[in-house]
């Protein structure tokens, strides 16, 4: 077995990456970076302290706390507007921490609710990286 670990700041863990050999082939395992994770880098990134957050969000420090060490539920669509709003996220950091959360962002749930567009979504889910850039094209060029 081989493993590698890539480890952030606080040593938060980023992705670990397991190799095993076995008669079936090579197995390989990851781990991926969380919700918490990545809000405790784009606070920090942004020179504040939790307090500091707590304060612009109204949200308490107790539950920032938790939510960056992963030890909180997801977190709701408010908590995810506010914390976007105060560390002045732009588009695609918002929708990262969106999906890090397993939500929809507000603008996308009209979507979700049609029949037509969830039959779109379960279409493109098993969809490759290439496969949806190539549709996300697709669909730039048809609203032009």
């Amino acid at each position: 077995m081989r493993h590698s670990v890539r480890k952030g700041a606080r040593g938060f863990l980023l992705d670990l990456h397991l190799t095993y050999k076995c008669k079936f082939g090579i197995l390989v395992a990851m781990i991926r970076e969380t919700f918490g994770h990545y809000l405790y880098e784009l606070r920090k990134n942004r020179s504040l302290t939790q307090k500091d957050l707590a304060k612009t969000t109204r949200i308490e420090v107790t539950y920032l706390s938790k939510l960056e060490s992963n030890r909180s539920v997801q977190p709701k669509e408010e908590t995810i507007e506010s914390i976007s709003k105060a560390l002045g996220l732009n588009e695609a950091e918002r929708l990262k921490l969106y999906s890090l959360a397993k939500r929809l962002p507000p603008e996308l749930e009209d979507l979700a609710v049609k029949p037509l567009g969830l039959e779109v979504l379960r279409a493109a889910r098993d969809l490759s990286d290439s496969q949806l850039r190539e549709m996300l094209e697709d669909i730039k060029r048809r609203k032009k």
